[in-house]
């Protein structure tokens, strides 16, 4: 009984971590070393307890998602996530890495996070973008990378250039969250209510789904082609308010824009 009390506090403490990432999460069973939980639309999760964090594996037909939670100091929290898109051609992997300050009797605070995106025309194994040593081989394979970094200073870099004049304005609480949401246009409970001062001029329109603005998304795309059934996923309590949001105010979305976020 009580190893058994030992793995539901150390769940506990590391939710903080994976909810933000995985949505709230339901214990379905108990395995040997860890649980299997069901989140985010009900899919299967497995975390599995470490000495000094918690490892989380997803796959499916479409994804496979690795997610590392260490207590990296007293004070410090890293989570590492490494996710691959199974694409119809080539393949895409998402590399990120979670900053975390420690403080008692409050959440965690997000000080920085550091995402790595690799594109490939050909096939590319899961172990190979995960393993850190080899990286730079990896890096020189790539048909395409692209590095956002984005700190709770409010410094923000898209592959070493500073973009941070179009976030200077961004409430600072979850600021992390919310540039990088806004950054890829997703709406989110942290990133909607920023949404509004783009109406109100005090955030530029650009700020929002930067990275297709760029031409980055489209940039992607030819090298890879998704999966018909892929689909954004959104907070929907979050996107419902967005879209009632839309509908108030005009001047910041054209119709064309409205069909596209609404699309996904």
């Amino acid at each position: 009984m009580f190893e058994r009390i030992k793995k539901y506090k150390k769940l506990k403490e590391y939710c903080l971590y994976i909810v933000p990432l995985i949505g709230n999460m339901e214990v379905r069973k108990e395995v040997d070393d860890g649980f299997l939980v069901k989140a985010n639309m009900n899919e299967l999760f497995h975390i599995m307890l470490a000495e000094n964090g918690i490892h989380v594996h997803y796959i499916d037909d479409l994804w496979i998602r690795k997610i590392n939670v260490k207590q990296h100091s007293e004070k410090t929290v890293v989570v590492s996530e490494v996710t691959k898109e199974r694409c119809k051609e080539g393949c895409l992997f998402e590399k990120k890495k979670y900053h975390y300050r420690v403080e008692k009797r409050e959440e965690p605070i997000l000080l920085s996070l550091y995402r790595m995106t690799l594109v490939f025309d050909r096939p590319v194994t899961f172990e190979e973008a995960e393993d850190e040593e080899n990286e730079m081989k990896l890096l020189e394979k790539a048909n395409m990378v692209t590095k956002l970094a984005i700190y709770a200073n409010g410094k923000v870099l898209l592959n070493g250039n500073d973009i941070s004049p179009l976030y200077r304005n961004v409430r600072k609480r979850h600021f992390v969250q919310k540039v990088d949401d806004l950054f890829h246009g997703i709406i989110s409970k942290e990133s909607y209510g920023e949404l509004y001062n783009i109406h109100l001029g005090t955030l530029p329109r650009d700020c929002f789904q930067y990275k297709d603005l760029l031409g980055l998304s489209l940039e992607e795309e030819k090298y890879i082609t998704h999966h018909e059934d892929l689909t954004r996923q959104f907070d929907s309590e979050s996107f419902y308010d967005f879209l009632l949001l839309i509908e108030a105010i005009e001047g910041v979305f054209t119709e064309e824009d409205k069909k596209q976020l609404i699309k996904g």
